[in-house]
């Protein structure tokens, strides 16, 4: 299966209390799978790129302008394979990558003081996903369809080395679907 879509990646459920300007919203995303089938059931590996989330976040004591992208990787066991509703679960592997720029440091009453180098993070999360793929009826060797994912990424908005992002625990997909092949 081929396909792209709307990707939507839910904010944190409270803003950090030393962080202002949480990341997330919606972005474009493409996803791909291969996998094998059996009558029942399918095993498959999907990976999924999404776009960019920016903000303009202020601890305390800096400012700067956050951009974080994610990359998935999942495996997932489907159930029914030939039907046209397909349930599936898995794990999912997220690794999650952000830079700074424009980082200054503040002064007392919140006025930009020196400009700051701060260093690219590169933070790996795994959870649980699931999702519901449906696929109209075969047209020779392609279908058609709507797939859906819900991952929820474990330690997401809890970083005990430093603020948070402010990035949710959970990512939606939401998007349409080539499949070719059984």
């Amino acid at each position: 299966m081929v396909g792209g879509g709307y990707v939507y990646a839910t904010k944190g459920r409270e803003e950090p209390p030393y962080l202002r300007g949480v990341l997330g919203g919606s972005t474009i995303g493409i996803q791909g799978a291969a996998g094998v089938a059996d009558v029942r059931l399918a095993v498959e590996g999907e990976v999924a790129f999404h776009g960019e989330f920016s903000a303009r976040q202020r601890t305390r004591t800096h400012a700067f302008d956050t951009h974080h992208r994610d990359v998935l990787f999942s495996g997932l066991l489907r159930f029914n394979p030939r039907g046209p509703v397909r349930p599936l679960v898995g794990v999912t592997v997220v690794a999650g990558r952000q830079h700074y720029s424009n980082a200054f440091e503040l002064d007392v009453f919140g006025n930009a003081g020196d400009s700051l180098q701060l260093d690219p993070e590169q933070r790996d999360y795994v959870g649980p996903t699931i999702g519901i793929d449906f696929f109209g009826r075969r047209r020779g060797p392609l279908q058609l369809g709507v797939t859906t994912r819900v991952t929820w990424l474990t330690m997401r908005t809890t970083i005990p080395d430093g603020p948070s992002s402010g990035l949710g625990s959970s990512i939606v997909r939401i998007g349409a679907a080539v499949k070719f092949g059984g």
